[in-house]
């Protein structure tokens, strides 16, 4: 796997906020298996979710959202990039046909809705073309990242995004990404600094995290994406 500093956002520049160390949690836990079902219990507020904490032993019973969304893989795909060192030709990193694009880095340059994979999570992840890279949170900090990287690319399917605030996010929002604890993760999106910027929404933490500077940045208030099949759209 490879990773680096996030230097497309300035890493080792001073930053106003850094929300994401006193987040994490140091209780200690085992990582699980790639799939996993979101362990909460959601309570419906109009079209976002509270979430609670609650037993896995509670839920086993219960199609994981992850599972859903992969059912109707018709609609869009995640297409894997090739970034390898060998493979950065001038077309290997362009993004597919389809390709959500949502925002900028902080530079300006202009990025896509990705995910990747990083030890044991995967993470909602914004791709750059113009770097040849993703960038994503992992613990407190920013990454580049070149291995493990897809993109989303929308086949028969609309989205859009739905305000939410402090961990919330609507019942039918695209499981982006995965802790290595079991959480299910979301792609968010918010200005910052007058920049568009993609994030991750991690409900148990009540914020949406953004790359900058070097290091994760907490929001509080986001929109998360919801990607709907094109069909049950003009329902």
């Amino acid at each position: 796997m490879e990773s680096q500093k996030d230097e497309s956002d300035g890493a080792g520049d001073a930053i106003a906020t850094n929300d994401a160390s006193s987040c994490r949690s140091s209780s200690p836990r085992h990582p699980v298996p790639r799939l996993y079902p979101n362990i909460a219990e959601v309570t419906e507020d109009k079209e976002t979710t509270e979430v609670k904490d609650k037993e896995p032993s509670e839920t086993k019973d219960k199609e994981s959202s992850e599972t859903k969304y992969y059912r109707v893989g018709a609609y869009f795909e995640w297409v894997p990039m090739n970034l390898d060192e060998d493979s950065r030709t001038e077309e290997s990193h362009e993004p597919p046909e389809g390709a959500v694009l949502c925002g900028t880095s902080k530079k300006g340059y202009s990025s896509y809705v990705a995910r990747a994979y990083f030890y044991n999570d995967r993470l909602p992840a914004s791709y750059v073309p113009r770097k040849k890279v993703a960038y994503a949170g992992w613990n407190g900090e920013a990454h580049a990242l070149a291995d493990g990287v897809e993109v989303l690319v929308l086949r028969d399917a609309s989205h859009e995004w739905v305000p939410c605030r402090k961990g919330g996010y609507p019942t039918d929002a695209l499981p982006t990404g995965y802790s290595h604890l079991g959480e299910v993760t979301y792609t968010g999106r918010e200005m910052y600094e007058g920049s568009l910027r993609l994030g991750k929404v991690h409900p148990s933490y009540k914020k949406m995290f953004i790359t900058h500077r070097g290091v994760e940045v907490g929001l509080s208030d986001y929109e998360v994406q919801v990607v709907t099949p094109r069909e049950k759209s003009l329902e």
